[in-house]
């Protein structure tokens, strides 16, 4: 398919839908399989180095494919690490190299992904330091460059996602939203919170609709959609294509398929009960084991069960014996009692 072909199948697959955002540290492919048939209509990926896979670092490799090699081996199409999901999985690269990124934008596209994503929106301090995330919005002559050399090497779609600014310059996102437009921009996500607030405060979704009106490619919102009645008003206040969602899902995956309802209209099912969190956790525990194994499943499942197990009497309890359980038996013997609270 050509590239406006796939720009178009890319946007009516996602229109109106839910979107699990770029989560470091979560979003892998236990986390795809946890949340697949929730009701999401596309994932992206957590940030992958461009600069990192540019220079051979293994490390980034693994994280788009098992296939060993090296960066100059021959183009081929390579091994995909995720299963088929029934909807996009959208790799979302960050750094300040454009030649890194042309480089990244073609090994992305032989690893089977279905689009790209530029980050020009992480406020992380280390991520900044670097000119990368949100430092590009300062340098909009090098996000551009970044983006051109991204289309000039790839027929995937190719989105973008931005914040405001900062502090001292909160309006940079519509500047550089219209440039990229004006490239040919698949899609862009606008998180509307600077740079300094990075996760405090309210974002604002006024933001998001004067983005919608000021471009013509497909805008994504993205920011303080905590409830299946966030992500319903979201859309009709500002006019947005699609709903992304991130740390709300770590806390409670189970609201995935509740925001999809009401996005859908549909009645929406209740809270999950004390056993169906139980259930998630446990699930999601054993699909991290068959990945990553036994040690290192266990140390990445607590952050989750923390999270999850809140709400009844003696969970306090439970809670602290998870946040050290190292054996995947002791793991399911407390999800066993944890029943019985």
């Amino acid at each position: 398919m050509s590239r406006p072909d796939l720009v178009k199948a890319f946007r009516e697959r996602i229109a109106g839908g839910l979107i699990s955002a770029p989560l470091a540290g979560t979003s892998d492919v236990p986390w795809y399989r946890l949340l697949a048939g929730e009701g999401l209509s596309a994932f992206w990926t957590e940030m992958t180095t461009a600069d990192g896979l540019f220079r051979g670092g293994r490390k980034t490799r693994a994280m788009l494919t098992p296939e060993p090699g090296r960066p100059k081996d021959p183009p081929r199409p390579l091994t995909r690490l995720y299963p088929d999901l029934g909807v996009p999985v959208v790799c979302q690269l960050f750094g300040h190299l454009p030649e890194a990124f042309a480089f990244a934008a073609r090994f992305v596209e032989l690893c089977g992904y279905d689009a790209l994503d530029l980050n020009f929106g992480c406020p992380a301090k280390k991520v900044v330091r670097s000119g990368n995330g949100v430092a590009l919005m300062r340098n909009v002559p090098l996000a551009l460059e970044i983006a051109a050399a991204t289309l000039e090497s790839t027929s995937l779609p190719v989105t973008a996602k931005l914040r405001l600014g900062f502090v001292s310059d909160p309006r940079i996102f519509l500047r550089l939203a219209a440039e990229l437009d004006a490239m040919g921009i698949a899609a862009l996500t606008l998180h509307p919170r600077t740079r300094e607030d990075s996760f405090s405060g309210c974002s604002d979704w006024t933001a998001i609709g004067e983005l919608v009106r000021a471009v013509r490619c497909p805008v994504i919102g993205n920011g303080d959609v905590k409830t299946p009645e966030d992500a319903r008003r979201m859309p009709e206040s500002t006019g947005c294509h699609a709903v992304m969602v991130g740390r709300a899902f770590i806390r409670e995956p189970w609201q995935a398929r509740r925001m999809a309802q009401a996005l859908e209209g549909e009645e929406v099912r209740p809270e999950a009960d004390w056993q169906e969190r139980v259930g998630w956790t446990r699930r999601h525990g054993r699909l991290l084991c068959e990945f990553y194994g036994e040690r290192l499943a266990m140390f990445r499942v607590r952050r989750f069960a923390l999270h999850n197990l809140r709400g009844v009497e003696g969970a306090g309890e439970l809670r602290r014996r998870m946040a050290v359980v190292a054996d995947p038996a002791e793991f399911e013997r407390m999800l066993d009692e944890a029943l019985a609270l």
